[in-house]
């Protein structure tokens, strides 16, 4: 992998992982990479030897059929699922609702990851949803698919704490950022050399185009308002219990559809059903702000 693509995925990784956890956790949150090195797996196993078990979250990239890894020891993993739910406190040993926890981390930095790196480099990276799992160490050699990865060791400091996480990337996946935006798809080869006749557009007509999305269904949600908890007090909550959201009571109630703000309006009983009249149809300069 040439060095240029390397600095790339160091700067973007480190953002991703600060922003992501400055958000998740609530807390200042320093990432630090260090260089990309290509080397075998046994390489990974043994910055770990320390740990009986470490969490491993592996993502499968969908255009090279490659893996991208997140390898942490179980201590850290745990620090991060508690300080998510509100708790400052280490803990040596983690749970299931702990690896749902980081899985949803791992989630929101690979996407986050993944577009940055879109933005830089002109390809897609579609992952699939993250394989999370808390191991024995011995079993990490099985986990990780390629002999030989490329991998970069990341220091984090999460409210004054230190500690580390690898990021590493499989044959396949390094080859695909190796070859960067300089490939042409085998859809633009074809097309220099073969003259495809379109189909003319007359043919189908516009009206008949729009008919066919009125019978398309969306979501159509009314909210009241929201809030924020965190887990802890969410897994209090029983038969009772009351949550204060941030409108006051004669404040108009929000109208979305597929969850874009379409609409404001009061609520109203209908022959003992509740329903919206609606008072306000949000401008499109209003509309256009709610897509962000």
């Amino acid at each position: 992998m040439n060095e240029a693509i390397k600095e790339i995925l160091k700067k973007n990784v480190q953002e991703s992982i600060s922003s992501v956890l400055s958000m998740l956790l609530g807390k200042d949150v320093q990432a630090k990479a260090g260089d990309f090195e290509e080397a075998t797996k046994d390489v990974i196993l043994n910055r770990f030897a320390e740990y009986k078990k470490v969490v491993v979250s592996m993502f499968e990239h969908t255009e090279s059929g490659g893996e991208l890894y997140f390898i942490l020891s179980e201590k850290f993993g745990g620090l991060i699922s508690n300080f998510i739910m509100g708790v400052e406190e280490e803990k040596d040993s983690i749970v299931d609702e702990d690896i749902d926890a980081l899985t949803e981390v791992g989630n929101q930095v690979v996407s986050n990851f993944g577009i940055a790196l879109k933005n830089e480099l002109d390809k897609n990276f579609g992952f699939s949803q993250p394989k999370t799992a808390v191991i024995e160490l011995g079993e990490l050699y099985e986990r990780i698919k390629s002999d030989d990865v490329v991998f970069s060791e990341i220091e984090i400091k999460v409210a004054g704490r230190a500690n580390r996480l690898i990021l590493a990337l499989s044959n396949e996946l390094s080859s695909y950022f190796e070859r960067g935006n300089d490939s042409k798809s085998e859809e633009e080869n074809v097309n220099e050399y073969i003259e495809v006749s379109k189909p003319s557009v007359s043919s189908v007509s516009v009206n008949s185009k729009i008919e066919m999305l009125l019978d398309v269904e969306l979501p159509v949600v009314i909210r009241i308002g929201k809030t924020e908890m965190y887990l802890k007090n969410i897994l209090k909550l029983g038969t009772g219990s009351i949550i204060q959201l941030d409108k006051v009571v004669d404040e108009p109630v929000e109208l979305f559809v597929n969850d874009k703000l379409i609409a404001r309006g009061e609520v109203v009983v209908v022959e003992s059903n509740f329903a919206l009249r609606i008072t306000e149809i949000v401008s499109k300069e209003e509309r256009i702000k709610s897509l962000g």
